[in-house]
């Protein structure tokens, strides 16, 4: 599972898809996830695979795909084939990266790359489209037409200050500084285990 860190060094990365064309748009049988083929001027095409939560990445060749799309796939093939990618962003240190889509109107596509993942695709206004997955929560709903709305937010290590650090370390229910790293301020165990 990819870590905070772990997306902003890829979100960094995917910047090279920025203008690209989605010119078309496979899944894999079992719903896990989808795959875009992207043509960028004067350029190789590439493809990007998006798992959630699993995997995201960005290859020259086409993986395995199924030859039926899945209901969410048809869904994106109807709204952003030929559309172009002008945005990649994680979302405030999340676990999240959103891609911003126009075609003759702007489109986002939520990745969020945690729990059970999902893919949610937004019109301009916010509003779902459809998901791989629907679901409510206490706090928020993924159900079509709904608007969109983020978890309850993680600290975020690029801009927590160090007394607020402190303080998430003396209410933490984890028995170690590592866990702590690890899952409350999701950082993954790799680097929690490099840091300590």
């Amino acid at each position: 599972m990819l870590t905070s860190l772990d997306i902003h060094y890829l979100t960094k990365e995917l910047q090279q898809i920025k203008t690209a064309r989605i010119s078309k748009i496979y899944s894999f049988a079992d719903g896990t996830g989808i795959v875009f083929q992207l043509h960028i001027k004067n350029k190789p095409k590439l493809f990007l695979t998006i798992s959630p939560p699993d995997f995201l990445f960005l290859t020259d060749e086409k993986p395995a795909t199924d030859e039926e799309l899945t209901p969410f796939a048809k869904i994106l093939r109807k709204h952003i084939t030929n559309a172009t990618i002008t945005d990649i962003e994680q979302i405030n240190f999340e676990r999240i990266l959103k891609l911003t889509i126009k075609k003759s109107t702007a489109f986002h596509l939520i990745i969020e790359l945690f729990s059970k993942g999902n893919i949610i695709i937004l019109d301009q206004e916010q509003k779902t489209i459809a998901a791989t997955l629907y679901k409510k929560w206490s706090t928020r709903v993924i159900a079509p037409g709904k608007t969109y709305s983020l978890p309850p937010p993680s600290p975020n290590i690029k801009s927590i200050a160090e007394n607020e650090l402190a303080e998430l370390i003396k209410k933490t229910n984890k028995d170690t500084l590592i866990k702590f790293l690890a899952a409350d301020l999701c950082l993954g165990k790799k680097y929690a285990e490099e840091i300590c």
